[in-house]
């Protein structure tokens, strides 16, 4: 029999929510009104970002990249990121990492 847990978000929350952080895997949600960003920072671990509603701007380097719907970006570990949103309503997107980098060494 097959050992399933199922995890329930709301994707129109305030900024952020953490749904997985387990020995292998962090699983965030993050959810910008029309304005808002999320700082500038480097990736701590390998990155899957999948928009899941909206769209924004991802600023890595001075690389733009157009976020949209049904969009799912691959980025590694130590990559430098900004993220905006400047014309939706809302922008949401869930931030998948793995490892999960409370777990990784040095």
């Amino acid at each position: 029999m097959a050992n399933i847990k199922v995890f329930e978000f709301d994707r129109t929350l305030p900024k952020f929510q953490n749904i997985i952080n387990d020995e292998n895997t962090m699983i965030n949600i993050i959810t910008l009104k029309k304005g808002e960003e999320l700082p500038k920072h480097n990736t701590n671990s390998n990155v899957y970002l999948t928009v899941l509603k909206g769209s924004g701007k991802l600023d890595s380097g001075g690389n733009i990249f157009d976020l949209r719907e049904n969009m799912l970006l691959n980025i590694e570990k130590g990559t430098e990121m900004y993220i905006y949103n400047e014309n939706s309503d809302i922008l949401s997107f869930c931030v998948t990492k793995i490892p999960n980098p409370n777990n990784l060494k040095g």
